[in-house]
């Protein structure tokens, strides 16, 4: 049943990072907006608004790359 399990590739960024380099042009401006604007933009508002877009994120990755304690503020 678990013949072929393996790790998943390591990424050199946290969820939200991944997403933004996904984006196109347009939409990253945007994303990248809307993580810098706190007080117009909750964590848990952002997720819902990503995930009526089909964009499945939960709110962990969002707080922690607003916060520079992600992946992506190491690398």
């Amino acid at each position: 049943m678990l013949e072929n399990l393996v790790p998943p590739e390591q990424s050199r960024s946290c969820r939200v990072g991944v997403l933004l380099s996904e984006l196109e042009e347009s939409d990253r401006l945007i994303l990248s907006d809307a993580l810098v604007d706190t007080a117009r933009w909750s964590s848990n508002a952002l997720m819902y608004a990503l995930k009526e877009r089909g964009i499945q994120i939960s709110i962990h990755p969002i707080i922690n790359h607003r916060r520079n304690i992600c992946k992506c503020s190491t690398t």
